[in-house]
């Protein structure tokens, strides 16, 4: 595994248990990919008293949700990657 390998998996891991831990930010980030993509909220009543975490919580119920959550944080660690070498590259 190649170093930037390395660093992208290191960081998958660290989003994705961000966003399982309930981390605010990583949470919100999710929900934003879900949202944008019409998942969000799918499959389950909604109330005013719906959060978001429950509705990520909801999507994360089944192992399709956890599957998008890996590849979501897998692309975000891939971008992160990508910025860190370009602003390596510029300094």
């Amino acid at each position: 595994m190649s170093y930037r390998d390395h660093q992208i998996s290191k960081r998958t891991e660290q989003i994705d248990d961000a966003v399982r831990d309930g981390h605010p930010e990583a949470v919100a980030q999710f929900a934003q990919s879900l949202s944008e993509g019409g998942a969000l909220g799918v499959g389950m009543e909604l109330t005013a008293a719906t959060t978001v975490t429950q509705m990520v919580d909801h999507y994360l119920s089944d192992s399709a949700g956890k599957r998008d959550l890996r590849e979501w944080a897998a692309a975000v660690a891939d971008d992160e990657q990508t910025e860190a070498e370009i602003e390596r590259g510029a300094a």
